[in-house]
């Protein structure tokens, strides 16, 4: 899927590259089939990683979130679910614990108790390799 980006600076300078005033809920090259692709080689390797069935909720319409993946509380360390959410743009993802904004960020969750170090790794690197 692409790079982790840890780094603040790089994450702002992708989104400006990104930001088109034409374009407000996709890019300009849009693919919804290499999208869709890599939607459902991820699935199927988070499936795979954490042995059970992710439900995938599909927002295609007016909004910049192509899907969200799930992966049930059940399958966790912690018993708190993970929430991937891919966006129309590309390699652009974002890992949560419970749902976005239930927690100011993965960090945040993995002190709290909500999220394990390895299942966000396993999800980290379902990522990079889809």
């Amino acid at each position: 899927m692409g790079v982790v980006m840890n780094d603040d600076v790089a994450l702002i300078a992708l989104l400006r590259r990104l930001d088109d005033g034409e374009h407000l809920c996709a890019p300009q090259e849009y693919d919804e089939r290499g999208i869709s692709s890599m939607l459902h080689r991820l699935v199927s390797r988070v499936e795979a990683d954490f042995a059970t069935r992710c439900p995938v909720e599909c927002h295609h319409r007016n909004t910049v979130e192509y899907a969200r993946v799930v992966v049930p509380g059940e399958a966790t360390v912690c018993g708190t679910r993970i929430v991937v959410s891919i966006s129309n743009f590309g390699s652009l993802a974002m890992v949560a614990a419970d749902n976005p904004g239930a927690y100011l960020g993965t960090d945040e969750a993995r002190e709290e108790g909500a999220l394990d170090a390895g299942d966000l790794a396993t999800v980290k690197r379902a990522l990079l390799d889809t």
